[in-house]
């Protein structure tokens, strides 16, 4: 399989519960592809928050990821840190 299909698939995993809050992807870095991926594997990942700052401007920040698929047998197939700037607040109801 691709490689940025991987990446893409390990990514959007997360987006319910990590990166549908964020209000822009400021980038990607290290992303390494331990292993290849074969048609009809089954593909799972996990996302760690490594870091998190806050931004000069109020109500936001910045926080860093990392990344890892693996397939059904345990085995890491791919790695990658990504950073988001993400809302620190609610935004308010209008």
């Amino acid at each position: 399989m691709p490689g940025l299909l991987i990446l893409a698939l390990a990514v959007s995993m997360g987006i319910n519960e990590i990166s549908g809050q964020a209000i822009a992807a400021l980038g990607y870095e290290e992303v390494r592809h331990l292993a290849p991926t074969f048609i009809g594997d089954t593909i799972y990942a996990r996302t760690t928050v490594t870091e998190k700052s806050m931004s000069a401007r109020g109500g936001r920040g910045t926080v860093k990821l990392e990344t890892v698929a693996y397939n059904q047998k345990g085995e890491d197939i791919l790695s990658c840190v990504r950073t988001l700037m993400i809302p620190t607040k609610p935004a308010p109801v209008k």
